[in-house]
This record gives C-alpha cells, structure tokens and sequence, in this order.
C-alpha cells in the first residue's frame, strides 16, 4: 500500500532523528553534489532528495546514483541479496472532466504522485556486464564549483529576493507583521556558508507571507505550527543551499527537534507536508533569481 511507503520513509527519518541528525544539513563532497538516476541523468530533487539521504544514512551509501531494477538488468547488472529499494516520488498530472454551472464541461488538471523503486548502486553489482558503474559515473565527477562561485552564486540569488532586510542584529529572525528579515552581519558568523545558509531559511520564512505563498504564520514560539513553519524553513533553505552548492548549517538558531519528532510520529505524511511546502518555497526563491531547475520529478 501507499500508505506504507510513506511509513517506512518516516520511520527511517525517526530513527536518524532520534540520533540528533538532521539528514538535510547535507556537507556536500566533490563530484556528489546531487543525486540522480544514473542511467537517465536526472537529478532527484525536493522531497526524494530528502528520501535518499534518508536512505544513504539508513543503509551507509557513499554513492549518489540510483537505477531501476529494469534499468540494472537491462546494462547486465545485477542488485546484491538483501538490497533494500528506494522508494521515490513521480509526478502524474491527471485531468478530469467536470460540469460548470451553466451546463458547459470542462476538463481540469490536478497533481497526483505515486511511487517507483530504485536502488543504489552500491547495492549493485556489474562483475560480469561489459558496461561498468564506473563508467557511466566518470561524467558526472566534475568537482564541486569555486567557493568563490558559490558565495556569487547565493549572494545572487539572495539580491533577487529584494527583500527588506535589516543588518546588525544579534540573531536572525524573520517579522511577519512587518514583512523584514532581521540578520546579523556576515563576520558575526563563524563560516560564510552559515551566514548564507541561513539567510536563505529566513527568506524562506518570507515566502509565507499572505502577499507571496500565504503559509499559516503563527509566531507562538511554543506552539506546534510555529515548530511546523521551522521545519519548512529548514527543508525549502536545503534545497535552495543544494542547488547553491553549500552545506545547510544555520547558526544561533533555536531547535525544534523534539516539536517535528512529536509530529512525524503521530502523522506519517507530515515530513512529505512539510516537504511539499518548503519545495514550492524554494522553487519560489529560485524562480525569482532566474534560475531554472529540471523536473526531476515525473522521470525515473
């Protein structure tokens, strides 16, 4: 069932979690930026990033490339005993036809998403297949871009945001009433990739307000939607800082590990909640700066 998918998921993330890891603050290595389907070349993005890094720190994978068990035995692979599947997300669009109020139909079009399994591989092995893993990896251990190329690469995305932004602060904070950022200066922070990545989280957080995406912006500390927007900022400031290139590492920030265990445990569908709202958060940032992102979802 469907249902069980989504289960096994969250029980996999509850158990990092319990360990004090947050899988999305990610320290990226060279030549594994992303994770992709390894035969196709699409890059798996927003909530099955999540998943497999969910997977990668269940199972120890080193590697970021995944391929359908049909694709595996298509190349002469073969998928090692006991390999656990990775369940991932497609994108459907499905469309309906409905009757307006003056008699006329129409049709409508409405999300819909189901799974498919990949494996990764290195749960596979190629011993006896002519094409090797190796060799269809090498194009893709390009290293990572220049710090340098990075830090312009998020400052850019940040000024296109042209957000009100208030410098000099003690900590970071993002006011609703007043639609302004509040940010310490950038040698207040012990690295430059704390003080974009959490730039990003407060510029997610803005993303809520009614003028923009008009999330629910409670600003109870105490209470569990303000904890549930936390953890929206969080996930949409990993996906805006994967598509940067930089690790997801936020200073002077409260935690709320114990507020999104409580949630996940009592809903198994609420990290896919949060997901999907941080992904079109992240992807509102994104489209802002003019970049454009692959849809990765609907392929396997």
């Amino acid at each position: 069932m469907a249902d069980d998918k989504y289960q096994i998921v969250t029980d996999r993330l509850l158990e990092i979690m319990a360990k004090g890891t947050l899988p999305w603050r990610k320290e990226w290595k060279p030549g594994s930026r992303t994770y992709r389907n390894l035969t196709t070349g699409t890059v798996y993005q927003s909530t099955n990033t999540l998943i497999c890094m969910v997977d990668s720190l269940t199972f120890g994978y080193e590697s970021p490339f995944f391929v359908t068990f049909k694709a595996a035995k298509a190349k002469g692979w073969s998928i090692k005993k006991g390999a656990k599947a990775t369940n991932l997300l497609k994108f459907r669009p499905k469309t309906k036809e409905i009757e307006k109020e003056d008699g006329e139909k129409t049709t409508v079009s409405f999300p819909f998403f189901d799974w498919f399994q990949v494996f990764n591989t290195d749960s596979i092995i190629d011993s006896r297949a002519e094409v090797k893993i190796a060799d269809l990896t090498a194009k893709y251990d390009l290293g990572m871009p220049s710090e340098k190329e990075r830090y312009e690469k998020a400052e850019a995305i940040i000024t296109a945001q042209k957000a009100n932004v208030s410098y000099g602060h003690s900590k970071a904070a993002y006011a609703p009433s007043e639609d302004i950022i509040l940010m310490p200066n950038l040698e207040q922070f012990t690295h430059v990739e704390a003080y974009y990545s959490t730039h990003l989280h407060e510029l997610i957080h803005r993303t809520g307000h009614p003028s923009r995406l008009n999330r629910k912006m409670n600003t109870d500390k105490n209470s569990s939607e303000y904890a549930f927007e936390e953890l929206i900022a969080e996930l949409g400031a990993a996906y805006v800082c994967q598509e940067v290139g930089i690790k997801s590492s936020l200073e002077n920030h409260a935690s709320y590990l114990n507020h999104w265990l409580g949630h996940l445990k009592s809903n198994e569908k609420a990290i896919f909640t949060a997901s999907g709202a941080a992904t079109k958060a992240a992807n509102y940032i994104l489209e802002n700066a003019g970049i454009i992102k692959e849809k990765a979802l609907a392929a396997e």
